[in-house]
């Protein structure tokens, strides 16, 4: 019973922060979610089981190093702050509360496809808002973020994901939605590769290597036919992306082909555009710092620790204090950690990866996978996984990975969750 409130209740949350992104990120139910489900763990703890493998076991000392962390910043810095920063991975947790709700998990995944059939037609519909009333630019109900801005990083993977419950037709809906849902988010793709170079490779990484791994695989052999309507899908999109304008005066890009091409060549030649190259060149900078002083002394083996400001303690020249963290995860363990830790990080990836090797993961599971891959690749080019728009769906997906479910679960977990209702 208590489960399946809190089910609900998992999958309410997980919608706000899909359809609404930074703009709810300080409503901290994210945070709530994930404290009720670990109290929901503790009171049925004798009710699942958990799978211990090498994997498992160096996450948790992963996360074991963090509270430690945790205990030694509070002693030299502000407990919010180091709270703040211990949630790089703290949010891991979540892999618990998925264990929680093996038994739920079909009535899960039912319920993300359908959040993420009408992922699309909610970010379409903000943006045209937006668009035609102004005033909601602002608009803010949380903190000091307004409700509709949207990180194209994030989005860029959330319609990766999308895209993947259409492949396995979750929901089943008739075919005119299924390509009506397919022209949108390609449109929404275009958009955010317009936006974010980092969003875009994330979710180009994503499909590449789903495509690369069925690519032997006879039983997604009409995945491959159904690519031949590529050419008409561009045909439909691309006239009704030349008509949207959307101008981002923070970054000095707008809509166009223009800048998409800009974007995609940068990523290759440095010498495209000065704007462009700016917003690398300043990363590279800041990730040079932390290479430069993490080679020898005391921040090689610990590092500067949780609750530092990142930013102002490497003389990273900033218009607010805002930002604490370099724009990639792994330098922030690193900078935060050392590299006995960053080493366990990589390593733990390394084991969750291998897994592409095995050749009968199957397509579903397969998606979960380069799910994974994308978020981590957006992570290496944003602050993504320090906070919970990102981090939150991250972990999930890594706690369904661990718990052998894919987007569309076996019968038998089917049936074991009708027996629940």
């Amino acid at each position: 019973m208590f489960l399946q409130f809190y089910l609900r209740f998992f999958l309410s949350v997980y919608a706000l922060y899909l359809f609404f992104n930074r703009g709810v990120a300080y409503s901290f139910l994210a945070e709530i979610n994930l404290l009720v489900g670990l109290l929901l763990a503790i009171r049925y703890r004798r009710q699942w089981s958990w799978v211990w493998d090498r994997t498992m076991i160096l996450l948790f000392v992963l996360l074991g190093i963090n509270l430690l962390y945790v205990v030694r910043g509070v002693f030299s810095y502000p407990l919010l702050d180091v709270l703040r920063d211990s949630f790089m991975f703290q949010y891991a947790y979540f892999i618990l509360v998925i264990a929680l709700l093996r038994p739920l998990h079909p009535q899960l995944m039912r319920g993300l496809a359908q959040l993420y059939f009408v992922f699309p037609w909610v970010v379409v519909t903000t943006q045209l808002l937006r668009s035609f009333i102004p005033g909601l630019n602002e608009w803010v109900i949380f903190g000091e973020i307004p409700l509709l801005i949207y990180k194209n990083g994030d989005m860029a993977v959330h319609l990766l994901v999308a895209t993947f419950f259409l492949i396995e037709r979750r929901p089943n809906v008739p075919d005119r939605w299924a390509i009506a849902q397919a022209v949108l988010l390609f449109y929404l793709v275009f958009i955010t590769a317009t936006f974010n170079r980092g969003g875009m490779v994330a979710f180009v990484t994503g499909v590449g290597i789903y495509l690369w791994y069925l690519r032997r695989d006879a039983a997604s052999a009409y995945l491959f036919r159904t690519l031949r309507a590529l050419p008409l899908l561009l045909f439909l999109v691309v006239p009704l992306y030349m008509i949207t304008y959307i101008e981002d005066a923070t970054q000095g890009r707008d809509t166009g082909l223009g800048q998409l091409k800009k974007n995609v060549v940068s990523i290759v030649n440095r010498d495209s555009d000065d704007q462009l190259n700016s917003n690398v060149l300043w990363r590279l900078a800041w990730w040079g710092t932390i290479l430069d002083y993490s080679i020898s002394g005391a921040n090689f083996f610990q590092g500067k620790g949780l609750g530092v400001n990142l930013a102002i303690d490497d003389g990273i020249p900033l218009e607010d204090d805002k930002l604490r963290s370099p724009h990639n995860f792994h330098l922030n363990i690193l900078a935060r950690f050392g590299w006995p830790v960053a080493l366990l990080w990589l390593t733990w990836l390394f084991f969750v990866f291998r897994a592409l090797r095995q050749p009968d993961l199957g397509r579903s599971r397969v998606a979960v996978l380069c799910i994974m891959a994308a978020f981590i690749v957006n992570a290496s080019f944003d602050v993504a996984l320090e906070g919970p728009m990102a981090a939150m769906p991250f972990w999930i997906f890594v706690g369904l990975w661990f718990e052998n479910t894919g987007l569309r679960p076996a019968a038998s977990d089917e049936s074991t969750a009708s027996k629940l209702k």
